[in-house]
């Protein structure tokens, strides 16, 4: 059982909260370093189950108005919440790897067998140094797939390009994406990147719509009569 005084949980848990720079207002992991409420959930989970768990404590005061929840905390702390349900999966070890922002694809919509372009942004910087600092290294790789996450056995990841070459913490990636064997409807497209010290980040995903052909888009060759 992995106890939450064990130096691994700490080492983890620090990775996780530095992940959420200056969003949440409080975040309680297991029993460790920082915390909202002792021998709260997070630390039986943690310390009895060897799970990974924390609370977020989002506002500055109880009984704050439904206005300042829908304007300001909700706004603030989406991100870091979008955050945390892409990492559950593994959050001992995407926290540690770069972060795949502002995954677009132009046009989202697209006739089958025409091209689309994927493009992301990959940061490896996005740490707070509030609580501990992490390290930061280039990104030397980005991927992408469709309709599967890249952690499925099944998926077939397709390589994404950097502007020049992978050698800062922050890079633009690019692809052209063929739609050709992909069935008319709404489709995933997810991205990820890897640093140099091998660690895979978090998704980002994006829709994209493939159409039916138009019927102008095929030739019909009819075969020509011939009279004497």
């Amino acid at each position: 059982m992995l106890n939450h005084r064990e130096p691994h949980f700490c080492l983890t848990a620090e990775t996780i909260a530095t992940a959420y720079p200056h969003l949440a207002t409080r975040i309680d992991i297991g029993d460790s370093w920082e915390k909202t409420a002792a021998g709260g959930n997070p630390g039986y989970v943690g310390g009895e189950l060897g799970l990974a768990a924390y609370t977020f404590e989002l506002g500055t005061a109880f009984f704050q108005s439904c206005s300042a929840f829908e304007n300001t905390i909700l706004p603030t702390n989406m991100p870091a919440l979008l955050y945390a349900a892409k990492a559950a999966r593994a959050p001992y070890m995407t926290p540690s790897g770069p972060e795949a922002l502002d995954a677009t694809v132009t046009p989202t919509g697209t006739r089958y067998g025409l091209v689309a372009q994927a493009s992301a942004v990959i940061d490896d910087t996005r740490y707070s140094n509030r609580n501990g600092a992490e390290p930061v290294h280039s990104v030397v790789t980005a991927e992408y797939t469709i309709d599967v996450p890249p952690w499925d056995a099944m998926a077939a990841a397709h390589p994404m390009a950097a502007d020049g070459s992978f050698d800062t913490p922050v890079e633009v990636v690019t692809a052209m994406l063929n739609v050709t064997g992909l069935n008319a409807g709404r489709h995933t497209l997810y991205v990820r990147g890897q640093d140099a010290a091998g660690n895979w980040g978090v998704v980002s995903a994006v829709f994209i719509t493939v159409s039916e052909p138009a019927p102008w888009d095929f030739v019909v060759y009819l075969p020509m009569a011939m009279r004497e």
